[in-house]
């Protein structure tokens, strides 16, 4: 077992597309290193899978049931080699040869679910379109009770007239049949956002990321909470964790932006925002790009440190923008 164990888990990393490099890169890292690598390269599986058929596939119905089987794949992959790094990085800790190793084979647990789910939204460029649809199902986001479907489908009516009130009564009925609806919760926290009850509102969408931590609207909501209590710094925190998962979303990049260049009054902290919301809205075809690269330009032109500039050169660079430049720095 000592010596078949790194063989076994360095094979996931060998016959990948990214690390076919020595021994010495697995006795390196770290379990979670490990774990998030492997994750990384089967969510490249299962991206591959998604493209195939995201393309020609209009029934969002039938884009769901497709994306959660790739993701599933995947997930049953990488949950054997999660149980291999555990085991292989107690092995190293404790030196021992006698090692139980346990594996169902085709299980898998919601974490090794949501890591690759997780991976896809950072690096699949399909999935992260179609999640901005509104059309993506997340796990757990619909019920299968017909009484906690019912309570929902009368707190959205309740909440399309903004009848908020009877929208949370409907809502929380919703979820006393059915505690892991995530949709609910997400709509909850909504009624209570728009009916002013701002703390109620971040917990219930703190809920929602319980069960669905890759949740595009709760990661979204919490940020808009924390802007409306002008609590700035908390709004900018809590946008940047949405895009540690969704690092193409145009409103937290947009809404870090405008925080940092209006309210905290950190002009260069807003720069790489900028040029990453002008990238999507350029790959979108958007017309907010004229005011944002209006920001960018007065930005850099009113730059005077050698270093900072020399920052958002590269900036500037990665996301393929060419501003007019008041000043030549090589003068």
């Amino acid at each position: 077992m000592k010596k078949i164990l790194p063989f076994i888990l360095f094979l996931f990393l060998f016959t990948s597309k990214t690390y076919s490099q020595s021994k010495e890169m697995l006795e390196n890292m770290t379990e979670s290193e490990i774990k998030e690598k492997i994750a990384d390269e089967q969510a490249v599986r299962a991206c591959d899978c998604i493209d195939k058929f995201y393309s020609t596939e209009k029934d969002p119905n039938k884009i769901n049931i497709k994306i959660n089987d790739c993701i599933t794949a995947s997930a049953k992959t990488y949950q054997l080699a999660k149980s291999l790094a555990s085991a292989y990085t107690k092995h190293k800790k404790k030196g021992s040869s006698n090692m139980n190793i346990f594996f169902g084979v085709g299980n898998f647990d919601a974490d090794s679910f949501f890591a690759i789910e997780k991976s896809l939204f950072r690096n699949c460029n399909n999935l992260q379109e179609y999640s901005e649809t509104n059309n993506y199902v997340y796990p757990n986001s619909v019920s299968n009770k017909k009484i906690a479907l019912d309570f929902f489908i009368e707190g959205q009516a309740s909440l399309h007239k903004k009848e908020y009130d009877k929208a949370i009564k409907s809502f929380k009925l919703a979820l006393k049949n059915d505690e892991n609806f995530s949709f609910a919760w997400d709509n909850l926290g909504i009624a209570y956002y728009s009916n002013s009850e701002h703390k109620k509102a971040i917990k219930a969408f703190q809920h929602s990321l319980k069960i669905a931590p890759n949740g595009l609207y709760p990661l979204l909501y919490i940020p808009r909470v924390y802007l409306e209590l002008k609590n700035y710094n908390k709004s900018v925190e809590n946008y940047q964790k949405a895009l540690n998962i969704h690092p193409n979303n145009y409103e937290a990049n947009i809404r870090i932006a405008y925080l940092y260049f209006n309210e905290l009054k950190d002009k260069n902290s807003s720069f790489k925002y900028f040029c990453k919301a002008y990238k999507i809205t350029k790959e979108r075809g958007s017309s907010l790009e004229k005011d944002i690269i209006s920001n960018v330009t007065d930005i850099y032109n009113n730059t005077e440190d050698i270093s900072t500039l020399t920052t958002f050169d590269q900036i500037l660079k990665e996301n393929n923008i060419i501003i007019t430049k008041l000043r030549n720095r090589d003068s």
